[in-house]
């Protein structure tokens, strides 16, 4: 039976932040694809990488040669050594220094790189390239028209990529004969506002591995504090200043007994840090920073709420998924969030977990204190939340649908 041989293009990798196209690949393997990656950023050897990237040898997969380093020594010298290694293509590749052309990318190596990724593509023998974020997809095709070279191509969008850009900068992205998936019918509806056509979009979420993101608590513990999580990056959009809000205002209402921890580091973290203060918080919310994704589920495995108040900042920016609250549901936990973007449909509302008017403070409080007050109900919701995920959100079950998709 051939393999789907699928070519990956994203922006940097590994990225401890995009778990989720890790998720897809190694979900895609095991149904017997052979894939390989492309970089149009840099390869990302240094710092924490995911245990799950090291398990399955994901770094084997990456065409580290052609990505483009970060320090620029480097990249002056990476840059010679492949123009001597494509000596057959020296004159397309000494085309990428043409100023007038290519402007400022010309001069710091940005279309050198560019023109090796093009290579890389033209070369490859994959039956579809998958495009991670739309600007991604635009540079991709970009390319693509500038040199006639036909490639099946599906593009999934996330979430900045289809909110920060205009219609214009898609323009010959939608003249493309590209398929598009977005994680969300929110997002779906944001490409339709950006003149995508319709029928070439399918709802395809990030997906998790349950098997992971698995509960190991066997009893329900009522001699200490209830434990109320919110994990996300520290922006306002999220939410994290209204969880605290939030957590005083359950305290206001006589439920004391709780214990309330934020995950996650961001540009709001001293606003955090100063409202806990303001609030007389400290001994309830514990600020734990950024952890790795296995102290993320032991905390998750101890926790007995999520709550995640996400709304919206001044630009429009809001949560498209939230990964996190599929995640916190696969750990058997009852979930709380906002309706806003396309958090609604990452739960089923009044079974898994509970959809709130992010401008109804009282209801968030009220719904917050009835789980509380109701280890069984925690439980009931938990077990139901765990089982919609498995059956909704499971990598498995997203790679036959990916799979469905190329096959279009």
């Amino acid at each position: 039976m051939k393999k789907n041989k699928i070519l990956f293009v994203v922006t940097s990798f590994p990225t401890l932040s995009e778990t989720f196209i890790v998720n897809q690949i190694v979900s895609l393997i095991n149904k017997g694809c052979e894939v390989s990656i492309l970089c149009t950023g840099h390869v990302l050897r240094n710092g924490v990488i995911h245990p799950v990237v090291i398990q399955n040898s994901l770094m084997d997969l990456v065409r580290e040669d052609i990505a483009m380093p970060i320090n620029k020594l480097e990249r002056v010298w990476k840059g010679i050594l492949n123009i001597m290694r494509y000596y057959k293509d020296v004159a397309f590749l000494l085309s990428s220094f043409n100023i007038f052309k290519y402007g400022v990318a010309s001069i710091n190596l940005r279309q050198l790189y560019n023109h090796l990724l093009l290579l890389c593509i033209k070369e490859s023998d994959c039956d579809v390239m998958h495009v991670h974020f739309g600007d991604n997809a635009v540079l991709v095709n970009d390319l693509l028209c500038e040199y006639d070279i036909d490639k099946k191509m599906v593009v999934t969008f996330h979430g900045y990529d289809a909110h920060d850009f205009s219609s214009e900068f898609y323009r010959k992205l939608k003249q493309s004969r590209a398929y598009y998936t977005s994680n969300t019918n929110f997002t779906k509806n944001e490409l339709m506002r950006l003149g995508f056509d319709t029928s070439l979009i399918s709802v395809l979420p990030v997906g998790l591995d349950t098997s992971f993101f698995s509960p190991q608590k066997k009893t329900i513990d009522l001699s200490r504090d209830v434990k109320i999580v919110f994990v996300g990056r520290l922006v306002k959009w999220k939410g994290c200043l209204f969880f605290i809000e939030l957590i005083n205002e359950i305290i206001a209402k006589g439920s004391g007994d709780v214990e309330a921890v934020i995950i996650g580091d961001g540009v709001e973290y001293s606003k955090c840090v100063d409202l806990i203060s303001k609030l007389n918080l400290g001994d309830k919310v514990v600020l734990k920073g950024s952890l790795l994704q296995d102290e993320i589920i032991k905390e998750l495995d101890s926790a007995d709420i999520f709550l995640y108040p996400g709304g919206v900042d001044e630009s429009g920016r809001c949560e498209n998924q939230g990964l996190v609250i599929q995640e916190a549901q696969s750990m058997g936990l009852p979930v709380i969030v906002s309706n806003i973007g396309g958090m609604p449909e990452s739960i089923n509302h009044g079974v898994t977990g509970f959809v709130i008017d992010y401008n109804d403070k009282s209801s968030f409080v009220e719904t917050t204190i009835k789980l509380i007050k109701s280890p069984e109900l925690r439980k009931q919701i938990g077990k139901c939340a765990r089982n919609f995920v498995i059956e909704n959100y499971d990598n498995k079950v997203l790679a036959d649908e990916i799979l469905d998709i190329y096959a279009k």
